[in-house]
């Protein structure tokens, strides 16, 4: 058990040195994070937009009925939005 112990502590140990990069690798991870946060959502916002200000006089009033993603499900949607967002 002392030995597995000892195992563990070497492996984390180990671990934390090939974590810990630094300051720099900390705001690159922070800037993506909030980078992907950002494009969803804007992307759901996208959607939203889209589908709530439709006007049923008027053919291909929104972007989905423009860009004939009308008859898409909703991740297809998902994944064009945030394609366009990026």
């Amino acid at each position: 058990m002392i030995k597995l112990m000892k195992k563990k502590r070497n492996i984390q140990n180990k671990y934390t040195a090939i974590v810990r990069n630094g300051a720099a690798f900390d705001r690159l991870a922070f800037f993506i994070l909030i980078l992907l946060l950002m494009s969803h959502f804007a992307g759901c916002l996208m959607i939203f937009v889209g589908n709530s200000f439709k006007d049923s006089e008027r053919k291909n009033d929104s972007w989905i009925d423009a860009s004939g993603f009308s008859d898409m499900g909703m991740m297809d949607l998902y994944s064009a939005s945030v394609y366009f967002v990026m």
